[in-house]
């Protein structure tokens, strides 16, 4: 993951950590002083069958990330 975010300029980096648990204060110190942002993912589940009906605008198009749309991709 590292090479692939160096190779296409991104400068994030992703730590997934134990669920329920607070990160500790040492860590969110060095978090700050080092300038980094924390952020949240919060997963929800919902039954394909109570999905709301929507119809998806003409002028949308959702597709897979390929080889040849990955470019336009990574600049989103």
């Amino acid at each position: 993951m590292r090479t692939f975010h160096q190779q296409y300029n991104q400068k994030h980096v992703k730590f997934s950590f134990p669920p329920n648990e607070k990160l500790t204060n040492s860590l969110m110190k060095y978090i700050k002083k080092n300038n980094y942002e924390t952020e949240m993912l919060e997963l929800y589940e919902i039954k394909p069958k109570k999905f709301p009906e929507a119809k998806q605008p003409e002028d949308i198009v959702v597709e897979l990330v390929n080889e040849n749309n990955l470019a336009n991709y990574l600049i989103l």
